[in-house]
């Protein structure tokens, strides 16, 4: 039952491929995987966009090039819109990996380095434990808060870090300096972490830096 109403869902997509496409919205940017037409969520009508923007016909699908692509194959076609009408009628999809799945955010992910940025704008933390956060959040180190967590690491930016805690030491407070050492120190330094990783109980944390 569920193929023939996947097959019958198809068979009118493609009847309906044929009608003239309402007018296209301004141009906007994608928010959300298979939303092909911008409209904040996914639906037939975004399969049906798909089906018209293979065929060659104008599409109100103004999102099409970045959540079209539903299975990250580089190519948006039929099977894109199989997809998406599946996820409209509730059945899983195959999700490769570094994919979003038909309904997920395309929202890039924060790094680490974001978000304590934004907590340090806001005034929940201080200018010392963002450095901190920041020194552990490079090597994912037990002790960095989880809300400051973050799968995508910015190495670029844990290199300015090193040379920004070099330009401030004279205004860090000592317990700080002592926290960042292990993590600053040369991997052959016996107090480095690459010899002594700290583990959870004992972790380097704002707590213990005398926060």
């Amino acid at each position: 039952m569920v193929k023939k109403g996947l097959l019958a869902g198809l068979l009118l997509l493609a009847l309906a491929v044929l009608q003239p496409a309402p007018e296209s919205p301004a141009v906007a940017a994608a928010s959300v995987q298979g939303d092909v037409n911008c409209g904040g969520t996914v639906t037939a009508v975004d399969a049906l966009q798909v089906l018209r923007s293979v065929a060659g016909l104008t599409t109100s699908a103004a999102c099409v090039a970045d959540a079209g692509d539903t299975n990250c194959d580089a190519n948006v076609n039929a099977v894109d819109a199989l997809r998406i009408l599946r996820y409209v009628a509730g059945l899983t999809n195959s999700v490769p990996a570094g994919c979003a799945a038909i309904g997920d955010s395309l929202a890039p992910t924060p790094t680490s380095e974001e978000l304590i940025a934004a907590a340090l704008a806001a005034g929940t933390i201080t200018y010392e434990e963002s450095l901190l956060y920041r020194a552990l959040a490079l090597y994912d180190l037990p002790g960095l808060p989880e809300e400051f967590r973050s799968p995508v690491i910015d190495y670029h930016a844990g290199r300015l870090l090193f040379v920004e805690i070099e330009d401030n030491k004279a205004q860090l407070s000592q317990a700080t300096l002592d926290a960042l050492e292990p993590i600053l120190a040369r991997p052959s330094d016996p107090i480095s972490i690459f010899n002594n990783p700290p583990v959870a109980a004992g972790a380097v944390t704002a707590q213990t830096a005398g926060y």
